[in-house]
């Protein structure tokens, strides 16, 4: 509307006008709401007779007289019918500079962009968007867009997303005449919806996206690579301008129509370290090796077990000789241990079973040697991990981070080593002896009796003494002839003799035992010793390969450049008076990326993914 004015004045004088005053007269209502004009006008009553206190006015004063009429602005506007708004929005995926190579010349990664103001219908950017509504568009990126050598490999991003999203690398706006807009980015349906949120199950989410770090940290024997993985990750920005400028305008502001919502499915660094390779040689040289050796050592007619075997019996019958084991036909040798088999059966799963800290914060795949450090655990902050964090949240990957990592690492690789060794322990309980023994005592050239020690049992049977030795005795001469020579030597008679031998159907249990626990334990000690190296090894390969982050990798979140905190060198587009909102942005993830030697200052090379914007919206004043 427009607004006139006409004056006549009289007498001598006219009174003066204020600046509130002028620009009334000019018409410069617009804006202003109803009350405010009837205030306005008493304004200018007062204002016309004003009075300075303590002066009284003189008669001519007010003999001055002016009038006025005219048309004041007034807004007549109803949310999303009313129309007069330019609104624009844009969303990107990636965008930035990534190993020297800048993001935003490449053409397959061009975000999508529109704008509906006051020409017909929207104008999007680029011209080819898929239009699923009016106003509404959407660009979903393919994912060879950074070729097949790229540091950022994004094919884990393309598939699995759920029932009715465009994977995981959709761009999506919406600008309307209505003065709304809205802006989607990564993970979001072709309405605009956000698929990440703390409701969403895991298994209904794509792949990692890979981002290699190879530049960044210094190589290693122990690591081969080391990578970041990017879950699948979101951003929306909407826009209500109508409901925000009316609540500035016409209530108390407290409408702002913005909202802005970011979701990461996963963040984490992939280790691969030919260390975690190492447990699985040990426990196969172990099982395949060690303790087959271990078996044939306390086997035979001069193993451990024989010699312990002579031993008990000698200190039996001092004075006599006790001759070499032999067996009986059709056996091959008087002691046998067999099934030491069982050890590698019961740690075959355990061997490669992945491990997984109490907290999930680390894993270790022990098939593909890959050591996972899950961020969202150890650097997110409540229930939801990194998601539902303040703007511009900073993810400190400290030394404590680090060493966190590491440390968990190697208590994992502990653990493991406790429980095969446990298993195996526990295997080789169930490991067969089988001894069918028989020496022959003499005295001298003088041939005394044969003895024989039969027991056939397991190793828990021999500690547990539950299956005691069969001990027989066959004399070798007529007792009038052997009697002199056993009291010579002070052991009595034969059948004295006879019924101490039978004794050792219980004596020779401890030893024997002993015997074969001490043989068939030596390996499994010796593959603790090396296992414990193995985790000290890889600890000290995690906290090198890992000690140079801090400096050359910066990770925040739900990144809002109008907000505080923002990262340096960010900017937006500000507010202009009444009729023209800011911008707002919100990225779900922002890399910085420094090259491992860096010198000190470098600035970081930044990239970010799945970004946000919907505004600026602006109103056309009648």
């Amino acid at each position: 509307m427009t607004a006139g004015r006409r004056v006549r004045e009289s007498g001598r004088r006219r009174a003066p006008r204020t600046p509130f005053l002028r620009r009334l007269l000019a018409g410069g209502s617009a804006g202003l709401r109803r009350p405010a004009l009837v205030a306005a006008a008493v304004a200018v009553a007062l204002v016309a007779g004003a009075v300075t206190p303590g002066v009284v006015p003189s008669e001519a004063a007010w003999r001055d007289s002016e009038w006025m009429k005219g048309r004041l602005a007034t807004e007549n506007l109803t949310c999303g019918t009313s129309t007069g708004f330019t609104t624009t929005a844009s969303s990107r995926f990636l965008r930035g500079s990534l190993a020297g190579t800048n993001l935003d010349q490449i053409a397959g990664l061009v975000g999508v962009s529109a704008i509906d103001d006051a020409r017909p219908g929207s104008q999007p950017t680029p011209a080819n968007a898929t239009s699923p509504a009016t106003g509404v568009y959407v660009n979903p990126l393919a994912v060879q867009a950074l070729g097949s050598t790229a540091v950022l490999d994004l094919t884990g991003l393309s598939a699995g997303a759920p029932a009715g999203y465009a994977g995981g690398l959709n761009q999506y706006v919406k600008v309307t005449e209505t003065g709304t807009s809205a802006a989607a980015s990564g993970l979001v349906s072709n309405s605009g919806g956000v698929g990440v949120t703390a409701s969403t199950a895991p298994a209904t989410l794509p792949g990692r996206a890979t981002l290699s770090l190879a530049q960044l940290l210094p190589a290693t024997t122990d690591i081969t690579s080391t990578t970041l993985g990017i879950g699948a990750v979101a951003s929306s920005s909407t826009l209500d301008w109508c409901a925000a400028r009316a609540s500035a305008i016409w209530g108390n502001g407290s409408v702002s129509g913005i909202t802005r919502q970011y979701g990461i499915a996963g963040l984490e660094l992939r280790m691969a370290t030919p260390v975690v390779g190492t447990v699985t040689t040990a426990v196969t040289q172990t099982t395949s090796t060690a303790l087959p050796a271990a078996a044939t050592a306390l086997s035979g007619a001069t193993g451990s077990i024989a010699r312990s075997l002579s031993s008990t019996v000698s200190a039996l019958v001092p004075g006599l000789t006790v001759g070499a084991l032999t067996t009986t036909s059709p056996r091959t040798s008087p002691v046998i241990v067999t099934g030491v088999g069982a050890a590698a059966t019961a740690v075959a799963s355990i061997v490669t079973a992945p491990l997984r800290s109490a907290d999930g914060s680390v894993s270790i795949d022990m098939t593909t040697g890959i050591v996972t450090a899950d961020l969202a655990v150890l650097l997110g902050q409540g229930a939801n991990g990194i998601n539902g964090l303040d703007p511009n949240t900073q993810l400190v990957l400290n030394a404590t981070v680090v060493n966190a990592i590491a440390a968990r690492a190697g208590a994992l690789i502990d653990q493991r080593n406790a429980d095969i060794r446990a298993a195996m322990t526990t295997a080789l309980q169930s490991v067969n002896v089988s001894i069918d023994a028989t020496t022959r005592l003499a005295s001298g050239s003088t041939s005394i009796l044969d003895l024989r020690m039969r027991f056939e049992g397991t190793a828990a049977e021999l500690a547990a003494g539950t299956k005691p030795f069969t001990i027989t005795t066959a004399a070798l001469g007529l007792s009038s002839v052997l009697n002199p020579v056993l009291a010579l030597l002070g052991l009595g008679t034969l059948t004295g003799l006879q019924n101490t031998l039978g004794g050792l159907a219980t004596s020779l249990l401890p030893g024997v035992s002993s015997t074969v626990e001490t043989g068939l334990a030596a390996p499994v000690t010796a593959l603790g010793t090396t296992l414990t190296g193995v985790s000290a090894r890889l600890v000290t390969a995690l906290g090198t390969q890992l000690a140079p982050l801090p400096g050359v990798l910066s990770l925040m979140v739900n990144v809002q450049p109008d907000r505080p905190g923002a990262p340096a060198g960010s900017s937006y587009l500000p507010a202009i008076g009444r009729n023209t909102s800011a911008e707002y942005t919100v990225t779900a993830l922002r890399l910085g990326l420094r090259a491992a030697g860096a010198v000190t200052g470098t600035p970081f090379s930044v990239s970010e993914l799945a970004t946000s914007t919907a505004g600026r919206n602006a109103y056309r004043t009648p």
